[in-house]
């Protein structure tokens, strides 16, 4: 027998007044109801281009971490051209100098990424904290160059360089 509505519709000729829910169209909700993401549940602050563009302004890159990875090109020696045999946290304080950093941002750096501080040494009116680049130069001495060869290989690494990419791009 062909039925005119399905059973239990209220305009059904078998129809005994019980409650009548309608078949769900695949198409009319996105989740089935009881679904976890069903009403929006589904969406984040990423899903908006705002939240995206927040999400990348947030985001930090551990100088250190990277460093310990390989992520960071090493130093290298351009007589030899061997790299510079420096552990993953004074390769990131050199990045750090590298990148012009203050002496200010230079001590959250060693603070952040847990370098060696300076020895304590006594009060004296003429002393003061060595600054980035001289704490670089020092890693690079201890490995047994000399001062002038470390200042010249920082120098190839410093902020000049840096600027002179920055120039370089300006016309792109």
């Amino acid at each position: 027998m062909e039925r005119d509505y399905p059973v239990g519709h209220p305009a059904a000729s078998d129809y005994r007044g019980e409650p009548y829910t309608p078949p769900r169209a695949p198409f009319s909700e996105d989740f089935a109801p009881g679904h976890p993401a069903r009403d929006g549940k589904n969406i984040s602050a990423l899903d908006s281009p705002d939240g995206m563009r927040a999400a990348h302004n947030e985001h930090r890159q551990n100088l250190a971490e990277l460093a310990a990875i390989g992520s960071l090109r090493p130093l290298i020696d351009d007589q030899t051209g061997q790299p510079i045999p420096l552990s993953p946290y004074q390769l990131a304080h050199v990045y750090a100098v590298r990148k012009g950093l203050s002496p200010e941002n230079a001590n959250d750096v060693t603070r952040t990424f847990h370098l060696d501080p300076m020895p304590e040494r006594p009060a004296t009116p003429e002393a003061r904290a060595l600054s980035g680049i001289e704490q670089c130069t020092l890693y690079l001495i201890k490995l047994g160059y000399t001062p002038e060869r470390a200042k010249e290989l920082l120098d190839k690494y410093g902020e000049p360089e840096v600027r002179g990419d920055m120039l370089a791009d300006v016309g792109r």
